[in-house]
Formats: structure tokens, sequence, C-alpha cells
């Protein structure tokens, strides 16, 4: 029975103890020989095998072991040729006479055995770690600077002679150690570690053909410990998942590394397809970047070791040449040797190098498949005529990763010219260079939310169907942890975020956690945190390697991936993130736009250079063109690289050239080749035979990317695994994992999908529907895809049902575009069917309230009063009242105010007619709000009391009182009052732990405090209620806050700190589509550049800001910002422009029957006729208006304006000024108006005109 597990560890197994330390001397040593003869002995066989075993036996004596053991010392573990001594509690001093006597017992040993075998030994002393780790085997791991060291130590020692390498920091730590007594291991527990048939087995060894897989960080790292728990599990089990043997945790002078053994001690016959899957797991999984080398060949395959206490291993000049490619590379990555490589797909180009320890040149390959997060190797042939373009990438995120700033940049080409292929190959010479690749591609026919960056979220996290809730909820969190503890020390504040926001990364993996953020927040709340938490996530990814992130095909971008993507873009300051998107360009040659508010690099694609014609055909086709041939395929491709390797592959296929001294020419007629990219797709796709015909059509119903589970239950009755291989040869599609397939250009999937008759379309779709509905029942990820082919399949009652569900998703998860998507096609199938008006009215309503939040508010109207009619026509007035509802809401918002009070009037009498108090409350609170916008402030105080007693009527706890209380606060003129009411505001929101409305109760306090002219109280309330939108990670709130604070900022005079919060605002708004929040941001923006000076940029501002709200009918931010851009105007000379913009505003605060912003506009009319007057009288005029305007005000804020704008034009009329009005007599007036004003509101720009003018 072979003894495998040191005694420490599997007592400490037995006593439930997985970790521990201990202090004490680790001596490290080195058997040079094994290896050699184990190359000369394979030839021998079997016998060669008992040979060698004979001679490790004759090494290896017990008498050996039992001077370690008489010591106090243990074996630890076996590397290759040397092995591992502890001394427990024993400083290195002390151990190094041992150290001398054991090389002389093993140069006894050794010359007894008459074999040529060399010993050196090296040794530290200092804290060892130990562990256990793994789930379904176990693992276990001895670590620390003590071993680091000794292996150090080992480097520096000579033949035969023992070095040391002390710790530098202090004296040996004495760590009591549990000699264990004498108890010996429980044999049971050591199967956790090996498999009960080796254990049980005799010392054996054997000549075999192995895989040798080593892996490794590749960057240092100070915790060894840390790391390997967060390695290991996933790589003992991932090793056991491949049929592979744990060969253990292993130093040397460059730290730990792990040996996983392929085809011993048992074989399988694609153990080098296990071997390759087990890296590509372990490299897509862990956080941490990792290095694997795997070599292959006859070696050694056996016990090593004492009898009382050895390893399974292997032995081998092929092993060793994999250990030395492990630390000979630099980058993470998946080397092999060339016999691996050899039989591996997408191998890549050699490099030949020389290694330490080998004689002749080693070839190194690097695997593309290292890189399943790009999924697999799409492009045929070699990327030509880009060689421009594919620089000016690479030096882009080569600076970018020396900078540690990231970038975007977009990639646009027409539909064949090699946007995706120059970015593939961008990402594979990055790959080479320490970079992270990671390749996601939008689809061309779903858009689920968060579409590409859920489906690698899936991999990475390891999340396989058909796995228990546990299983997947287990992966999630080991895996998050593991990812977290990565990035803690250099980026403590995004991970805090991604823990906050941990649960809504585990919902797009349909991953519940009860109890927590997910679960606590609205909808909104629910989407603006999906895209924190991955955003987060993937810019996490770019630690410690900078990340190549390519986005495939973004013309197909889903709206809430597209939100995503402007989020990421506005957060890569001290990021190495090179986030690259391809884009075809539209139709009519112009580009899309992109999901960017920041500049943006962009590579416009153009179709190739005609010199690069004859290397492209010479690659394609083996031969140079000769001239006919390269003006034909000059003229028909247009030079574009798809359209070119489409006419090669017709023009071999159907032998249409001949090939003669290496030159190719046509032998057919050009007129008989197809003349464009369709018919020569169409004309390939015909020449298929009929079974790879009939799959490229049925694929081509399922997308540019197709799952061949659903393929395979399309075509019963056929075995389409051969005609996927056949398909692949073909060039037709590739493999990106063990069932998706892409084709291998959109447009040839588009050609096979249009070729198809309508008829035969509809019955695929529906062919396609119940193959999944078969094989994925219940699945909630494929109901998108349910719903698209019932629809396509013109099953609209069935399409109807999915569509349903997926608007229930997108509505629980915030996403309000896709609801609205929904929403629509919904609405258009239900209008085809006339027995299900019930559910058509209830589409409608739902369509026209997002509508209302899209700030589209004509079409909701009208859509309002078709429902109406619809409601009316089926006799169902409650919905006929609740359209009328919300179309008087709209009218309000539209500034029809007398439509918006007659309709909510109507739809409040048929409510209080039905007795439906859930109508009566909302038509209750529209007419409040619509009273309290037209200015009858009692009467809207008197409505929200009265909701508030329907509210307490209903019984509804599905929403709170809150929201009726911060609208009573505005009705209430005693700032007291208004407090008192928003403090109960805040109070029932805590009861309700309603924390979205606790945060805007808090932000309305916040705002009576500045009226108030509390300045420090609205500073602290702004930011509790920041606090709590942080922590639920509503980012609309977070700026709606931070908006306050700029206000509260511009009043103190702190104007660029106003600008840089609003400015967050602006792109929050944009961002997550609110144009009011635009407008308002820009608009207030606008006046903190304009206190500023800045008045171009204030105009800008300006300018962008009227016209959205103009869009959005805000009558009063109308008036009011346009006042203030005439203000600017004024300030930058243009007279005549500023006069309009006055007048404007005039015009339209008459209209609203409104008089606050009246006396700075009449004043500033009075400010432009002074500069155009041409006499003193016409001037003295202009002064004397000016003063009726300030002595007719009762509020002295308002007429600070116009005091100055009085001063100004006292100070440059001279002498000539009646007594009465000279700057002697008037500065004492005004600046008492002045000092009321200040008492009324202190802020900045009111204090600075006050001290001008008293100064002056």
């Amino acid at each position: 029975m072979l003894n495998l597990v040191p005694r420490l560890i599997s007592l400490n197994l037995s006593d439930g103890n997985l970790s521990g330390s201990i202090s004490g001397s680790v001596l490290i040593f080195d058997v040079s020989g094994f290896t050699s003869m184990a190359e000369i002995l394979s030839a021998e066989g079997n016998s060669g095998a008992e040979a060698l075993s004979n001679t490790m036996n004759s090494i290896y004596t017990r008498g050996i072991l039992s001077m370690i053991r008489g010591s106090g010392g243990f074996v630890s573990g076996f590397s290759g040729d040397s092995f591992a001594v502890i001394l427990p509690g024993t400083a290195i001093d002390k151990a190094e006479a041992f150290a001398e006597e054991m090389l002389k017992r093993l140069d006894l040993a050794s010359a007894s055995s008459n074999a040529e075998i060399v010993f050196r030994a090296g040794g530290s002393d200092g804290i060892i770690d130990w562990g256990i780790f793994g789930r379904e085997k176990k693992g276990w791991f001895f670590s620390g600077g003590a071993f680091r060291r000794a292996f150090g130590a080992l480097a520096d020692s000579e033949q035969g002679g023992f070095s040391i390498c002390r710790e530098s920091t202090s004296a040996l730590e004495t760590i009591p150690v549990d000699r264990m007594g004498g108890r010996a291991p429980d044999r049971i527990l050591e199967t956790s570690f090996f498999p009960e048939k080796l254990l049980n087995s005799e010392p054996y060894g054997e000549f075999r053909r192995v895989f040798s897989v080593f892996l490794t960080p590749a960057d240092v790292y100070e915790d060894d410990q840390k790391l390997i728990r967060s390695i290991a599990p996933d790589a003992i089990q991932y090793s056991i998942e491949t049929g592979g043997f744990w060969g253990g945790v292993h130093y040397d002078s460059k730290g730990f590394y792990f040996l996983i053994l392929y085809g011993a001690p048992e074989a399988h016959e694609n153990d080098q397809e296990r071997a390759l899957t087990f890296a590509r797991q372990i490299h897509s999984s862990t956080p941490f970047p990792v290095r694997t080398a795997i070599s292959s060949g006859t070696v050694y395959a056996g016990f090593l070791g004492f009898r009382q206490m050895g390893t399974y291993t292997v032995l081998g000049s092929q092993v060793n040449i994999a250990a030395r490619i492990m630390r000979f590379e630099g980058n993470p990555g998946i080397y092999a040797t060339d016999r691996v490589a050899i039989n591996t797909p997408g191998s890549g180009t050699p490099i030949s190098v020389r290694i330490k320890g080998i004689v002749d040149e080693v070839n190194i390959f690097r695997l593309d498949g290292s890189t399943a997060e790009s999924g697999g190797h799409p492009y045929e042939g070699k990327l030509l005529g880009r060689d421009e373009e594919l620089r000016k990438i690479t030096d882009l995120a080569r600076q970018t990763a020396d900078d540690s700033a990231g970038c975007l940049f977009l990639v646009s080409a027409a539909a064949g010219t090699g946007k995706s292929h120059l970015l593939w190959e961008a990402g594979t010479i990055l790959e080479t260079q320490g970079f992270r690749r990671i390749h996601l591609r939008c689809d061309d026919i779903i858009r689920r939310s968060f579409g590409p960056f859920v489906t690698y979220l899936r991999g990475y996290f390891q999340q396989k169907r058909g796995s228990s809730e546990q299983d997947k909820l287990a992966a999630f969190n080991r895996i998050f942890k593991a990812f977290c503890t990565g990035l803690k020390d250099r980026y403590p504040d995004r991970v805090r975020e991604l823990e906050r926001t941990a649960s809504f990364l585990a919902a797009l993996l349909g991953i519940d956690m009860p109890g927590s953020l997910y679960h606590q927040v609205g909808p909104e709340g629910k989407q603006e945190n999906t895209i924190t938490a991955l955003r987060d996530f993937f810019l996490g990814l770019a630690h410690p390697q900078p990340l190549f992130l390519v986005i495939d095909d973004i013309q197909w971008l889903d709206d809430s991936s597209e939100s995503l993507v402007r989020s990421m873009a506005r957060n890569l300051e001290d990021t190495p993130v090179v986030i690259a998107l391809a884009a075809r360009t539209h139709d009519d040659g112009s580009r899309i736009v992109i999901p960017s508010d920041k500049d943006s690099f962009i590579i416009d694609l153009e179709p190739l250079e005609q010199h690069t014609l004859p290397e492209l055909v010479k690659d394609l086709l083996g031969g140079m063109p000769g001239p006919e041939l390269e003006s034909f395929l000059a003229a028909h491709s247009r030079m574009n690289p798809f359209y070119l390797r489409q006419y090669a592959v017709y023009l071999a296929e159907s032998d249409s050239i001949k090939k003669k001294n290496g030159i190719i020419t046509l032998s057919a007629s050009p007129d008989m080749i197809p003349g464009g990219i369709v018919d020569l797709l169409m004309a390939r796709i015909d020449r298929l035979s009929g079974d790879l015909k009939r799959v490229v059509r049925t694929a081509s119903v399922l997308g540019f990317e197709f799952n061949s589970r659903v393929l395979s239950a399309m075509l019963t009755g056929r075995e389409i695994t051969p005609l996927l291989s056949n398909g692949a040869e073909e060039k037709l599609w590739s493999s990106v994992s063990e069932i998706v397939y892409i084709f291998q250009h959109s447009l040839l999937r588009e050609t096979a999908y249009s070729i198809q008759l309508e008829s035969e379309l509809v019955k695929l779709h529906s062919i396609a529907a119940c193959a999944i509905e078969n094989i994925y029942p219940g699945d909630e990820t494929f109901f998108p895809d349910l719903a698209y082919h019932w629809d396509r399949a013109k099953d609209s009652e069935t399409a109807c049902f999915y569509l349903d569900k997926v608007l229930a998703a997108a509505s629980g998860s915030g996403d309000v575009k896709l609801a609205y998507k929904c929403i629509v096609r919904l609405r258009e199938l239900l209008e085809l069917q006339p027995d299900r008006k019930d559910q058509l009215i209830g589409i409608m309503i739902r369509e026209i309230k997002i509508l209302g939040i899209f700030a589209r508010c004509r079409e909701a109207v009208e859509l309002a009063e078709r429902t109406e009619e619809l409601a009316l026509a089926a006799g169902d007035r409650k919905r006929y009242a609740e359209a009328m509802g919300m179309r008087a809401w709209l009218a309000s918002r539209l500034g029809d105010m007398k439509t918006a009070v007659e309709v909510n009037e109507k739809a409040l009498e048929i409510h209080n007619e039905l007795g439906y108090l859930k109508g009566i409350y909302e038509s209750t609170g529209y007419l409040a709000a619509i009273k309290f916008m037209t200015g009858h402030v009692a009467e809207a105080r008197t409505l929200f009391e009265k909701q508030l007693r329907i509210y307490e009527e209903m019984k509804d706890d599905s929403e709170s009182s809150a929201k009726v209380y911060n609208n009573m606060a505005s009705t209430a003129v005693d700032p007291a009052e208004k407090q008192q009411i928003l403090e109960k505001a805040i109070e029932i929101a805590k009861q309700h732990k309603d924390k979205r409305l606790h945060s805007v109760s808090l932000g309305n306090l916040a705002d009576v405090f500045h009226n108030k002219n509390q300045f420090e109280e609205a500073a602290m309330t702004y930011q509790k209620a920041l606090d709590i939108a942080r922590e639920i990670g509503d980012r609309y709130y977070i700026s709606y806050h931070s908006c306050g604070l700029a206000i509260l900022k511009t009043d103190k005079g702190d104007y660029s700190g106003a600008v840089e919060m609003l400015q967050e605002y602006y792109e929050t708004s944009r961002d997550i589509g609110i144009r009011y929040g635009e407008a308002e941001a820009l608009g207030y923006m606008a006046v903190a550049l304009m206190r500023q000076g800045e008045l171009e940029r204030a105009l800008d501002a300006f300018d962008q800001a009227i016209p959205i709200f103009q869009e959005l009918d805000y009558v009063h931010y109308i008036y009011y910002f346009q006042a203030d851009r005439a203000r600017t105007l004024f300030h930058l000379g243009r007279l005549p422009e500023a006069e309009t913009a006055a007048r404007d505003s005039n015009s339209l605060i008459e209209k609203q029957e409104k008089s606050e912003a009246m006396p700075e506009n009449d004043s500033l009319l009075q400010r432009i006729r002074f500069e155009n007057a041409e006499n003193l009288e016409e001037k003295l005029n202009c002064i004397r208006s000016v003063q009726e305007i300030i002595s007719g005000a009762s509020d002295p804020v308002s007429v600070v304006l116009p005091v100055l704008d009085l001063w100004e034009m006292v100070q440059v009329s001279g002498d000539d000024l009646p007594e009465g009005l000279s700057p002697a007599v008037l500065r004492k007036e005004l600046v008492e108006i002045l000092d009321r004003a200040v008492d009324e509101k202190p802020a900045h720009d009111i204090i600075s005109i006050r001290d001008e003018i008293s100064k002056t």
C-alpha cells in the first residue's frame, strides 16, 4: 500500500483542520540524474522501468527516512528530481549539520547503486504555512517565504554542496507544533486525496505516453497561500472533471506551480483533448492571469520516493521541457510543445528558443485555443492589406497599457470589408504582449438585455445548464470572491461597488439571492445597478493584465448594452482597457452613432488597395493571378476581402480557373461567372450536397450564431455532426463552443435565409420554436427566441404569450426600452386578433405610460385617445377613465392646462361612479398637480389632502403615502410647515423601507434648507440623500441630488465645482434617457458658466438646453433660462439677439400669467435701448424706466439684476445726469436694496454685486 500523504496533512484533515502554520526549516534536496536515466531506459520498456525503480529504491532508503524522522522532521513532497524536508521548530543554523549529513548519506546510497546521481541542497527557515483545499477531491500545499528562499538557495548551491538563504527580518518565531502523539493516519480519509486503487497498489513504474500540464500564476504575488486557495480548488476540480490526475502543488525558485497529468495513471483515447479542455477551462474561469505549458511524450510514470512516504509522478525530458516553458514565457496563455501543437487547430506560429537545461532549440507554440474568452478562431486565411490599421490599433492599445488610461475606438466599414477579422488579429497580437482579450458578438436577431455580456458571464462564472440552483450559486460565489480578492488592493472602491451589486450580476445569470439589494429596489434601480455591476466587473478584468475588449457588430447592440458601453466609456480613467467596437455602415455609407459621449478614435476601413490582390490570390488559390483574372477579381469584388474570398472559392469549386507555372488564369468565360456577391453566394450554396444545403438553410433561420442542439432537433432523423464538420471544412461556419457555431460571415447567413420561400421560412421558424421548447422547457433564457420564432411562424397567439413573458422580465429588471419594444409588437399582434380587445387595451395603457417616460407626450396623447375609443366601444369604463386620466396628465405636460383639468375631472367623475378607489386616488393626484402647476396652490393642497384620505381608505401596501406628502410639501407656503411635512414623508418612507422615496424626501428637505439660506444644513441633507441613492444604486437620483448640491455651490460661488457636478448629471441623464434631466443639467450649467465669465460656453449650454425644454413643453424652464440666455448674449455684445431672447421670455411669462422673471427681462430691454440711444434724453428715459421697475417690485431678490443695470447705466452716463440720478445719490439707495436681497438670499453673486456697488 502506497503512502502518498504527509502525516501532518492526513491527521489534521481527520481532526477537521484545513489550515495552519508552523515555524522551522525547509531543506530542498535535488537528486540530479533520474530524468536522464529515464530517457535512456525508456527504450527498454518495462525492463527499463524496473531498472529505474530499483535505482530509486537504492537511493530512497528506509535509513535515510529514519534519519529525517529521528530529527523531528518529515518529507513534505517531491517535485521532479527533488524532495523537500521540513524540520519543525528548528532554525536553519541547527539544520545545516543535518543537511550535510543527509548529503553524505545520499551520496553513499548513490555509490552503492552504480548510478550517476549527483546531489545538492538549499535551505532556509521561517514561517511555513500549510493548507487543505478542494471539494470532490482534495489537495494540500506547503507555502511561504521559507519555501521560496530554500529554492533560491538551491539554485545557488554547487553539486554536492549546501547553500543557505536566511530570513532577513528577525530570528525564528516559535510556533508550537502538535506532533500528533503516536496516532496513525486514517487511511480511509486519504482517499479524499488519491484514488483508492492507487493507494492500495504496490510501488510500481512504467513507461507510457503522458500529457504533462504545468500551471502557474503569470505574475508574482506576495501571498502564496491566498493565491493557491483562489486557484487550486478550481484546478483540482477541472482536472477530475476532465479525467486528469492531480499531481499536486509544487515549488521552484520562482514560486509555486501545479502539475496535472493526462494518460497516467489511467489513459484515455483523447487525453490531449482533455488536457486542452482543462487548460481552457482554468484560463476562462480564474480571476488571476495564469500561464499553462503542455508537453507530451513517453516518460517514466510511477512511484517515486521512500516506500513509507512518496508520490506518484512522471520523469522525462518532455516533462522538463514543459516545466521550462512555463518559466521561460512571461505572458499569460496556453503554451505547448510541437508534439501537442501539431494536432491542435489554431496553434499559431512557433518561436524557436534556447531554454536552460535543454540542449536543442525548443519550438514554443501559443495556442489560440487558450483564449476561450474569444470563442475560437472564426476567420479563414491571412489578414492582408491592413498593416497600417493593425499598427494603429496595437500602438493605441500599448499606449493605453503604458498610461493606464483606457480608450474606446470604432472600426466602421461596409459588410465584408474585414473589420471583425482586423480586430481579431489585433487581439491575437496583443495577447502575445500580455493583454487579456475578450471578443463579444452581438446577436443579429434577438436583442436580449445585455446580451453579449451575459453570454460571457455564463462562461466566466461556470453556469452550466442543468445544474442545480445551489450549484450555480456556489460556483458564482466562489469565483466572485476570488475575483474581488484579486482587485481589492488596487481598486478598493470598485470592489466595494462590486460587492454591493453582486446580486444584480447573479440575477443576470438567473441566480436569486433572497434578501439582497436586488429585492430592495424597484425596476429603475435594478437596471441602473446592473449597469454599475457589469461596468465594474468588466473594467475589473483589466487587472492585472490590460484588457482588449472587442464588441463586434454593434449595429445589432441591444439598448441596455448600449447604455453599459456608454457608462464604461465614461469610467476609463486609470484603467488599462481598450474598448474596440466594430460596426457595419448604414446603407448610405454613413457611420453608426458611437455609444459614447467622449471623443473616440475612428478607423474607416476602406476596400483593399489593388496592389494587395496578387498576394491575397496567392494565399487563397496557391498561385499568382494572370492579368485577366486580376482585372476580373478587382472589378467584381470591388476589393472587398470577403467578396474576394467567395470569388476564389467559387472559381476553384467550379473549375473556372487553371494553373500553369504558378500563374492562375481564367478558364471560363467571365459572362458565365455570377456578377454580384448575392448571386455568387447563392451559386456557392447551390453547389453544396443536398444534405449540407438543407443544414445551411435551416441554420440560417436560427441566426448568425446558432445552437447545434436546436439545429439537430430541427433536422429530425439526420446525424448532423459530420455535416457540421463538412460545413466547417467548406468555410461556411466555425465552432465557438461545444454546441455553438457562427456563420463565416453574416452575408452568407443573410443570403441563405433570403433565398427561401416565405412559406418554407414560416414552417422552419415553427419547427425551430418547437425544438427550443422541447430541449429547454421553461428556460427563461430562450423566451426571446421563442417570441421571435413564433412571430415569424405567424402564430401570433403563441408569440404574444412569449412576448408577454419577455415584457414581464424587462419591466421587472427596469429595461424600459426593451419593454417598450415588446409592448409595441404586442399591440401590433393584438390588433390583428379581434377577440382580444381586453388585452389590447391593457397593452395600449402600458404603452402610454412608457411614452410619457420617454417624454413623447404628443404620441402618448394620440394613443390615449385611441385607447379611450376602444375602451368605450368595449364597455370598459374603468380603463376608459384610466386612459382619460393619463391624457389629462400628458396635456398638462404639454401646457394645455384647460384640457388637462376638463379631461381629468371627467375621468374622476367616472371613477367615483364606479367606486374604483385606485382610479380616484390617481386622478385626484393628477388634478392636484395640475392645479399646482397653474398657480392654484390652495386648491392643490386640498386635493393632496383628499388623496391622503383616499390612500388610508384603500389600505394598499404596494406603495407608501410618502410620495403624496412630498407633493403636499410643495404647496406649503411656510418653510417650517414644508419642513414638517417632508419630515413626515421621511418617516413614512423609512417605515415602508422605501429607500428611493427616503432619498427623494431628503433631497426635497435639502431644497427647503437651501431656500431658507441654511446652506450647511442643506449640504448635509443633500449628502444624506446622495448616500441613500448610492446605496441603492439609483443613478438618476444620485445625479439629481448632485444637481441640488451644484446649485448650492453656484450660490456659494464655487462655479467650477458646480459645472463638474452638473456635467455628471447631464451625462447620467443622457445615459438613462431622461431628457428633462439632460435639459436641467445643461441649463444650470449654463448659469454657472455665465457667472464664471465663460460666456461662449454658457451660450452653447443654453442653446442645447432650451430646445430640449421646448421639445418637452416645459414652459417654466424655457422662460427662466431664456432670460439668462438673453443676458449672456448682451454681455457678448450681440444686442439684437439679446433683445429677441428677452422678449421671447416675456411672451412665455405672459401666457403663463406669471411675473417673477419680468423685472430682469424688462430691465435688460431698457439696457439694450440705452446702448442704442442716440442722445441723453433717450438714455434718461431708459434709466427712469429701470428705476420704476425696481420701485414696483416687492421682492428685493427679483430686482438684483435691474439694480446692476441701473448702476452700470448711471456709471457710463458721466456728469450730464440730473443730480437725483448721480452715482453718489443712488449708491446708498441701491446698496440698501441689495442688503435686503442678501438678507433674503445670501448668494455669492448678490453679495458680489452689492460689494461692487458699495465700493465703487
